[in-house]
């Protein structure tokens, strides 16, 4: 029973209950907390088959309207209609805190960048010569020769850009670059 800290029952209250419950134990109404058909309880231990969860995901698809193709569509077309979710609409807006870094490796003039300098060098990394195939997985980096940092002017060209692996690439900026004392990263070469 749920009661407030330092409450004191009276012991007619104490009497009361324990009657009541001592008779809803007798009349079958009360088994003292789990029941035998409970539910939870049948399945403790147990694992569902994958045909059970299956249909069990099914229902749920199937009782949730946005698994509804068309009910997506229209919601997501009154959301762009109405700007929802868009910048200072945008629940989690913080007042256009994003760094300039951050809008330019997301925007589409980048992924443009990193795409051509992938074509170029055939998706292949220049330093180990490496590339995906058949149960070989390589994930490719397109790093500037010249720092994004240092030469805004050339963050979109491609003759300064370069594909290699993420572990070629952690290799090279180790290289590249040492920390200093103030924790801000110094160009060796």
């Amino acid at each position: 029973m749920g009661q407030k800290k330092g409450y004191k029952q009276t012991p007619e209250h104490i009497f009361n209950t324990a009657m009541a419950l001592k008779k809803a134990h007798q009349e079958g109404r009360h088994s003292g907390g789990f029941q035998k058909g409970n539910l939870l309880l049948r399945m403790t231990g147990k694992k569902h088959s994958e045909e059970t969860k299956r249909k069990q995901s099914l229902q749920k698809k199937l009782n949730n309207p946005m698994w509804n193709i068309e009910t997506r569509k229209k919601v997501s077309e009154t959301r762009i209609l109405l700007g929802i979710g868009k910048g200072d609409k945008n629940w989690r807006w913080k007042g256009g805190i994003t760094s300039e870094n951050i809008k330019i490796r997301n925007s589409q003039e980048y992924k443009s960048w990193v795409k051509s300098v992938f074509i170029r060098d055939n998706y292949t990394c220049q330093q180990c010569k490496d590339k995906s195939s058949k149960g070989n997985t390589v994930y490719l980096v397109a790093h500037h020769i010249k720092p994004f940092s240092e030469y805004p002017e050339l963050r979109f060209e491609i003759l300064n850009g370069i594909t290699f692996c993420r572990k070629c690439h952690k290799e090279i900026e180790k290289e590249r670059m040492i920390g200093n004392k103030n924790g801000n990263r110094v160009l060796i070469k």
